[in-house]
């Protein structure tokens, strides 16, 4: 289980700790921007049902970085308290444990969404690579082992996909890509393509693993003999590295024809084309929530 984005029930507390901790911390913010900055929280968190408490967290310090123009050293500065305080949670010595070793991971993590090319993004993409992970889900559910699924056969979890497009985003000139956004569902499928068409990908190494995996299952099978074990022992030895080589031009190819077809279905354009609802159709940016927080105030008092 990913112990950094995939959460549980206490999580809430811990990232409102680390976001009142930040708030305090930057020196950059006075009450009525405190004040500000819990009204928005409070209206986001009602609006977002389809980002985890860890992504709204994220989602929510990027923003404030994106509000007060952070520099990289205040980001820096944010990221450590940050993960002074997510280290320092977990309700039992098993958790406190976990949440130490990982605190690195949680820190480089969130310096990547506090990068300047990445913090106005964050929330939208988490919505979208979420969307697009549930997408697939329902054709896996419908199409079974027939189902067309680049965006899972790339990444393992939905949260990857994110930070993949985070990097993708971000200031790194090794991850960065010219030109590279996220506007809809049918752009993440297309990111998960071009991901594993470009990857550089070690079939040697790739070979030696499932060998490695095939010994674990031996090492099983030599304790608990079952006749499926044996058959999955008997199909993994006759695997070469050229075999898997095959494989995946075979697998990329099937997706892209797949993919570039996709858009040819009138019916699905037409779907596309329907929704007509301002929440569903139109993501609120960064700048369209903090409109609509210091309107709050006149609102109310109208």
């Amino acid at each position: 289980m990913d112990t950094v984005l995939n959460t549980g029930t206490a999580e809430p507390m811990v990232f409102d700790a680390i976001r009142d901790a930040i708030l305090t911390a930057m020196g950059n913010f006075g009450p009525a921007d405190m004040q500000r900055q819990a009204h928005k929280a409070a209206m986001e968190k009602a609006r977002d049902a389809s980002i985890s408490v860890a992504e709204q967290a994220y989602s929510e310090l990027a923003e404030l970085a994106y509000r007060h123009r952070w520099s990289v050293s205040e980001a820096k500065k944010a990221a450590k308290k940050a993960a002074e305080i997510y280290a320092a949670g977990g309700n039992s010595a098993e958790a406190k444990a976990k949440r130490k070793s990982s605190a690195d991971t949680f820190k480089s993590r969130l310096m990547l969404m506090l990068d300047e090319q990445v913090r106005p993004h964050v929330r939208e993409y988490f919505r979208l690579c979420n969307a697009a992970w549930e997408a697939e889900n329902a054709i896996i559910a419908r199409d079974g082992d027939a189902a067309e699924k680049p965006i899972h056969d790339c990444w393992p979890r939905a949260n990857h996909v994110a930070l993949a497009a985070f990097r993708a985003r971000s200031s790194d000139p090794k991850k960065h890509i010219e030109g590279f956004a996220l506007h809809g569902i049918e752009d993440v499928t297309r990111f998960a393509i071009m991901t594993a068409a470009n990857r550089e990908f070690d079939f040697e190494n790739a070979h030696a693993r499932l060998m490695r995996i095939r010994e674990d299952l031996q090492k099983f099978h030599n304790l608990l003999p079952t006749p499926v074990l044996q058959a999955c022992l008997d199909a993994m030895a006759v695997v070469k590295v050229e075999t898997l080589q095959e494989a995946a031009k075979t697998r990329l190819s099937t997706v892209r024809v797949a993919a570039e077809a996709a858009p040819e279905d009138e019916d699905e354009d037409e779907d596309e084309a329907a929704p007509e609802d301002e929440d569903e159709a139109t993501p609120i940016t960064t700048d369209v929530a903090w409109e609509l927080i210091e309107a709050e105030p006149a609102r109310a008092s109208a």
